[in-house]
């Protein structure tokens, strides 16, 4: 059946109208879409770059370490890093092992590191620059011998930080990993501590040095 010409005028007409309203909305849509995007990106840059600044910018009352102070943590990172193969000693690997201590205190804004190893090797460094290396030290070897004993009153260490102002620090170091006891000096040297005995042992190494 044909329509008549008024009609399918009309009819063209609605459909003209309805397509162009469909595009309008489809593009508007799209439009929308491409602006939310634009946005999300604007503000994900600016939240990077705010970020970047924050990384980059000092740090207010930061300062920078002395070449003195530089050397001695280059040192201490060395001291923890040892392994058993660089001492040349057989460690089993089934059981929890320690073959090296870190033995940090402070005195009077001082802080003194012994390193200890099982084969007797040993290094002493100071926060002032001075540094002494021994080696097959037997004070060093039984130090370090007694310390297997403290493994389970130690935790397992998250850093190696020094000792804050009147502490002393035992790090374990072991085939399973690093591990440490914080004890207040004061307790050390009245032997109320359970680490004394420990930390007897410790300066009858630095005192075999001098």
């Amino acid at each position: 059946m044909r329509l008549k010409p008024t009609l399918q005028i009309l009819v063209t007409a609605i459909v003209i109208t309805c397509l162009a309203a469909c595009g309008n909305r489809s593009k508007k849509s799209n439009d929308t879409n491409a602006d939310s995007t634009k946005a999300e990106v604007a503000k994900t840059a600016k939240e990077t770059t705010n970020a970047t600044n924050i990384a980059t910018a000092p740090v207010p009352g930061y300062k920078a370490p002395t070449p003195t102070e530089r050397k001695f943590n280059e040192q201490r990172v060395t001291a923890f890093t040892i392994t058993p193969n660089d001492l040349k000693i057989a460690v089993p690997v089934n059981k929890n092992v320690v073959y090296g201590v870190i033995f940090d205190r402070e005195i009077n804004g001082i802080i003194t590191t012994l390193a200890a190893y099982q084969n007797g090797d040993a290094g002493i460094y100071y926060s002032t620059g001075q540094t002494r290396k021994i080696k097959d030290s037997s004070p060093a070897e039984t130090f370090v011998t007694h310390a297997q004993q403290y493994l389970d009153k130690a935790t397992k260490a998250h850093d190696t930080a020094i000792p804050e102002k009147g502490m002393v620090k035992f790090y374990l170091l072991t085939n399973k990993g690093i591990y440490v006891a914080n004890e207040p000096v004061k307790n050390l040297t009245d032997h109320t501590s359970p680490w004394a005995a420990l930390f007897d042992e410790g300066n009858k190494v630095l005192v075999s040095t001098k």
